[in-house]
């Protein structure tokens, strides 16, 4: 009740409530928040975790242009992870050059050296290379980046995003002192994560090394048994939807069609159709019927 007049404290409930899945109510406070206070960069990002979530791109899209010239004074992550969300809406509608375009002019380059910016990068472009779009040399201006950090190990989310961009971009060394870094965590961290680095972290981190360099198999296998447990290692349902993308082109590289084609149907079945699930679906049937 003593933050009843407050908007920021209803923005971060609509978070809250969105990632408890309880959709209704966290688009209410997110819009709620943003009448209170038009400049609510936050409860503006829980509602487009909602639309997403809903397969609302549309509605989306013509949501957060319409709040995005609020977003000049945020710090570099608020900033670029709220236009990551119209580029992934875009993304999904499959407008490649409009999502790109945000790319290279609102997510990547604000604070290359911010971890945040960085995991915003890597996910976006991991994501148009899942969907068949060329992305250039852009991996290698990240994995700069990436690759002068010191690395902390704080955050397993962080790291798993950070052996794709080394691994893709073909930085063995750096690539190398993460997972063993990594490793170390499965041992020396707390009880309370020690699980999430040992049984989902390390084991998913290694798939994504392997998926990188078109060992499928190996991702596959790794991945399987740590997917189960994701929601331990941190991150949101949309940023953690990367991880199944991954492990469905796995079972697409694989041959695991039918797998695959259930996995496909079970998106399709949540959330209104979104076209990048329709192309899928439909090129992992003609996969299947020409095996």
């Amino acid at each position: 009740d003593a933050y009843r007049d407050t908007a920021y404290a209803h923005g971060m409930r609509a978070f809250g409530l969105e990632q408890m899945s309880r959709l209704a109510e966290a688009e209410e406070e997110g819009r709620r928040a943003t009448e209170m206070q038009l400049c609510e960069p936050w409860a503006h990002h829980a509602v487009a975790h909602v639309m997403i979530t809903q397969g609302r791109h549309d509605e989306g899209i013509k949501w957060m242009n319409g709040l995005s010239d609020q977003w000049g004074g945020c710090n570099s992550f608020m900033y670029t992870h709220n236009w990551w969300h119209l580029a992934l809406f875009h993304l999904e509608r499959e407008e490649f050059s409009l999502a790109l375009d945000l790319y290279d002019t609102r997510i990547w380059g604000r604070d290359k050296t911010y971890s945040q910016d960085q995991v915003n990068a890597i996910s976006i472009l991991w994501r148009f290379e899942i969907a068949g779009v060329d992305v250039g040399d852009r991996w290698e201006d990240v994995a700069d980046f990436v690759a002068a950090r010191t690395f902390v190990n704080d955050q397993p989310f962080i790291d798993m995003h950070y052996v794709f961009a080394l691994a893709r971009a073909d930085r063995k060394d750096a690539l190398a002192a993460l997972l063993s870094d990594m490793q170390k965590m499965a041992v020396e961290s707390p009880s309370l994560t020690r699980s999430a680095w040992k049984d989902v972290a390390i084991p998913a981190a290694h798939a994504f090394a392997a998926y990188a360099k078109g060992d499928f198999l190996t991702c596959s296998s790794l991945l399987e048994p740590a997917r189960k447990k994701l929601q331990s290692i941190g991150g949101s349902h949309a940023q953690r939807d990367l991880f199944e993308q991954v492990w469905i082109q796995s079972l697409l590289q694989t041959k695991e069609y039918g797998s695959a084609i259930t996995l496909i149907q079970e998106r399709l079945d949540f959330r209104k159709p979104v076209q990048s699930d329709l192309s899928l679906m439909q090129m992992a049937k003609s996969a299947a019927l020409t095996a």
